[in-house]
């Protein structure tokens, strides 16, 4: 299954997404049964790309691969849709 789009869980503790919550009015939707903050992206916003291994071996081993975005030029567009759109919603 596939979780859904216009989402990004930030890495924040408690008193920072409590705080963040209440500066702005943030929408939440919900994958699995489980609340996520939406968020705006920005220049700065550490994005996190998920895709499916080929060669699930190196699970555990912090083998995580570089992934050369000349040969997949779709994870530029990607980038370049969260500096573009960072005033709208996009899912990631």
């Amino acid at each position: 299954m596939i979780p859904p789009l216009n989402r990004y869980v930030p890495a924040l503790s408690k008193n920072e997404l409590v705080k963040t919550v209440t500066d702005r009015d943030i929408q939440f939707t919900s994958f699995n049964g489980k609340d996520y903050p939406l968020c705006f992206l920005d220049e700065k916003t550490p994005l996190l790309f998920q895709w499916f291994e080929r060669n699930p071996a190196r699970f555990g081993k912090n083998d995580i691969p570089i992934i050369n975005t000349e040969k997949n030029p779709y994870l530029n567009n990607i980038i370049k849709a969260a500096t573009i759109e960072k005033e709208r919603l996009i899912g990631i």
